[in-house]
């Protein structure tokens, strides 16, 4: 039996936690680039957000198969969750393994704030252009209803290509 059977899991916490601050920097540049009105950019941390996302899945996905193997190896198959295992491990250990998983924790917990401020930015940012534009250029924007009764706004010269519902 291995003298150390935590130690892929005290790996795979740390490269979790360095992941979920990399995510956390992607959505404060987000943020920044929201508010700058870059829209070029903020599609393009879109898309490396989504590629962190994935990332992120297989590192949890990696250390859910560390902490079963450690189950296992400590005699307690089937137990739910790392957290649950902490008393099977030495205390100095189990110390550090708690102090990464409250580390990730709050840092998925700024990573959920963080998204829903993007979300809030950029919905209300939309709002904005769709109230803007046809007040700027009534004569351009046929105004019609949906069958949900939304508003819905499309460009007179090119009404196939430009609309957009509010």
């Amino acid at each position: 039996m291995n003298d150390k059977p935590w130690q892929p899991v005290i790996q795979a916490l740390r490269a979790e936690l360095e992941e979920n601050g990399a995510m956390l920097a992607l959505m404060n540049d987000q943020q920044t680039r929201i508010v700058k009105r870059e829209a070029e950019e903020v599609a393009a941390l879109a898309e490396q957000i989504e590629s962190q996302s994935t990332i992120l899945l297989d590192l949890r996905r990696k250390r859910e198969h560390c902490v079963n193997t450690l189950g296992r190896m400590l005699q307690r198959p089937g137990v739910a969750t790392l957290q649950d295992l902490l008393p099977a491990l030495p205390e100095e250990i189990a110390l550090l393994v708690g102090a990464l998983i409250q580390e990730i924790n709050q840092t998925i917990s700024s990573m959920r704030r963080r998204s829903r401020q993007n979300h809030l930015l950029l919905t209300r940012l939309v709002e904005l252009h769709h109230m803007v534009l046809p007040a700027m250029r009534p004569a351009a924007f046929a105004k019609t209803y949906t069958a949900h009764g939304a508003v819905h706004f499309s460009l007179v010269e090119t009404a196939s290509k430009h609309q957009f519902t509010v």
